[in-house]
């Protein structure tokens, strides 16, 4: 059997692979959120698993997926399926699977699952983490998303179309939407997980806008759990549910993680259809709700590296409004690296727009010397994001993507130039 500092120190183990139930907004199993199209788990014919193609959960676990993946981890193999964890933790950052193990390294139930791991990779089932992309149903059209998580970026796409440069997968999107509101989804391996499961993670689309997953949380509360259970959401902050509101009372804890990318016009213009005065008002009741704990999560791209200390500025202020309750939100975003599309990465930016990016991020810590470890942290990955994307060569081929993309965008959304928020980017346009 391992020990905890053994697992701890492990560079390859995740407790994913022998705890979590992880399904994306068309039905389709993952081994969990960040490992992409490679993470989702297949047969031993080769097909893509469904969340309801399996008849218990010891068959999920033990396809020769998920055996293979386990047997690696244990050897100190780095298996290919979870290279986006593998690729963050090279560049000094905090990985999905690094936070796994933070929450999972001394919990009992994970630490009998994996000592009693056989041979073969095979396990007796305890999910304790449900991951559930809902559906693709949202209300906002994020520049930086695709029709998979947002059913509304359909018309956009196809407006552009393939010859503007934008694709997507009419099967995963024509699934995600019949998932939306399906009320018999739940229905199935409900009872064998309901008992085990001790963290739900909801997000879409907007999980605010799908109402099924309260038949979930209902069930957890008749059967006397709930006070077992903690919850998260990924939520873009434009609605408040209050039935939902509601039944987070019964809950033991829910975590809120509040997308924005920007402060002000800017967040509008990334996050088309969002409100910033509805946003900072939703933002506030969502922080005032007594079960909640929140953090802000900004995903680092091309049209908000120059401007990310507005934000910080903005979300500081946030938080000292909470002072006397420190915990209820954090005054630093939490950081996503983001890699797709390749067109808004930072690679597409000029090393002069890079260096100044740079410049503003290290002036900001300097200036505000009394961060805490976990905010300059938060920071220094965004720089370390920044250096290892200027050690390699301009990405013209993607710049003249987005050179082609952003007036074709601006142009169907009646959007006024991005120029007008970042005059920085007049050397690249």
């Amino acid at each position: 059997m391992m020990k905890n500092q053994e697992i701890i120190e492990s560079t390859t183990i995740c407790p994913y692979i022998w705890n979590q139930f992880c399904m994306y907004t068309d039905g389709n199993m993952r081994i969990c959120c960040s490992s992409g199209i490679n993470g989702h788990v297949k047969n031993d014919n080769g097909n893509y698993v469904k969340f309801d193609s399996f008849e218990s959960l010891d068959e999920y676990y033990n396809q020769k997926f998920y055996k293979d993946i386990r047997l690696k981890m244990l050897n100190g193999e780095m298996p290919s399926e979870c290279n986006e964890c593998f690729k963050i933790e090279k560049m000094n950052g905090f990985s999905a699977r690094m936070q796994a193990l933070k929450s999972y390294t001394n919990n009992n139930t994970f630490l009998k699952t994996l000592s009693t791991t056989k041979a073969d990779g095979s396990i007796k089932s305890n999910v304790q983490y449900v991951d559930l992309s809902l559906s693709n149903v949202c209300n906002l059209k994020c520049i930086t998303c695709s029709p998979n998580h947002s059913s509304i970026l359909v018309g956009d796409f196809d407006k552009i179309g393939v010859e503007g440069g934008l694709s997507y997968d009419k099967e995963v999107v024509n699934s995600a939407k019949k998932l939306a509101n399906d009320e018999t989804m739940f229905t199935k391996h409900l009872e064998e997980m309901s008992k085990s499961i001790e963290h739900i993670l909801f997000s879409g689309g907007e999980p605010f806008l799908d109402k099924k997953h309260v038949i979930l949380l209902k069930k957890i509360i008749s059967e006397g759990r709930a006070g077992h259970v903690s919850l998260s959401y990924n939520t873009n902050c434009s609605v408040i549910d209050n039935e939902l509101m509601n039944l987070w009372n019964e809950f033991n804890m829910v975590y809120l993680q509040l997308s924005v990318d920007a402060f002000g016009e800017l967040n509008e213009y990334i996050r088309k259809n969002s409100n910033w005065k509805s946003f900072e008002e939703n933002v506030k009741v969502l922080i005032d709700h007594p079960k909640t704990i929140c953090v802000f999560q900004t995903t680092v791209q091309a049209l908000n590296i120059l401007k990310l200390t507005e934000l910080y500025d903005w979300s500081a202020k946030i938080a000292n409004k909470y002072s006397e309750n420190p915990w209820k939100i954090s005054p630093m975003p939490k950081h996503i690296m983001m890699w797709e599309p390749r067109w808004l990465h930072v690679d597409i930016l000029s090393i002069e727009i890079k260096m100044e990016a740079l410049r503003r991020l290290n002036k900001y810590l300097d200036f505000n010397n009394s961060l805490s470890r976990e905010s300059r942290e938060q920071v220094e990955g965004v720089i370390i994001f920044l250096k290892d994307s200027m050690s390699r060569d301009h990405d013209l081929e993607q710049l003249a993507r987005f050179q082609k993309l952003i007036p074709s965008f601006e142009a169907i959304r009646n959007q006024k130039s991005i120029l007008t928020l970042i005059p920085e980017f007049k050397s690249i346009l």
